[in-house]
């Protein structure tokens, strides 16, 4: 019995040893270029930091690289695009649910006078 409560106490041990969550730090460093940087390692260290995502590179259709005013202006675009859309299919559930509830109210008053015949 003995061995048995010993070996079930190591073994729920080893269980939350192994569960114990690791707290990482997370460094603020600014660099030479003065764009702050957020890193596991501190400031100054040398080791992999963690990358600054490379900006996306487009180009037009001539194949000369677009400016970030024609990047931006696409992307309201598309953005005024998708709200436009958005607004419409709201404006359609709408009706729909207008009709379907007009529709019931029409059904529920023949309803009624069929049941006083």
């Amino acid at each position: 019995m003995k061995f048995f409560l010993l070996t079930l106490l190591f073994l729920t041990s080893y269980f939350f040893a192994g569960v114990v969550s690791v707290q990482a730090k997370i460094y603020k460093c600014k660099g030479k270029d003065g764009v702050i940087n957020f890193t596991s390692i501190p400031c100054g260290e040398e080791s992999a930091a963690i990358k600054r995502p490379v900006r996306k590179i487009e180009f037009n259709k001539d194949g000369t690289k677009k400016s970030r005013k024609q990047m931006q202006a696409e992307k309201v675009k598309k953005e005024k695009e998708f709200l436009e859309v958005s607004k419409r299919e709201r404006e359609d559930k709408e009706k729909k649910r207008k009709q379907l509830e007009q529709h019931q109210n029409k059904v529920r008053k023949n309803c009624e006078a069929a049941k006083k015949i």
